[in-house]
């Protein structure tokens, strides 16, 4: 390897990478622009709001937005953990 690629790389190394204070704010600067939706839950027919930030806490965990408001989202989990599972025979 000759000198001059040498330091190139040595040169790429010396670069530094962004520092998580400034992901945050970039992080933070995506979530407050991000507008607020009004959904319509499925299950009882009312309107609820996903702010920007519960918009991206979603897409970041690679879920699904939610389709039901948080009450109903509440009775359904509880009503699947009370529920036996079905067994496959």
């Amino acid at each position: 390897m000759s000198r001059t690629q040498h330091t190139h790389r040595a040169d790429r190394r010396d670069v530094p990478k962004p520092h998580a204070e400034t992901q945050a704010r970039r992080a933070t600067l995506e979530i407050s622009a991000r507008p607020s939706a009004e959904v319509i839950c499925r299950e009882c027919s009312e309107p609820f709001v996903m702010s920007g930030q519960e918009q991206v806490w979603f897409e970041l965990r690679g879920l699904a937005l939610p389709k039901r408001c948080p009450p109903c989202r509440r009775m359904r989990r509880e009503l699947l953990r009370t529920t036996e599972p079905t067994t496959h025979a």
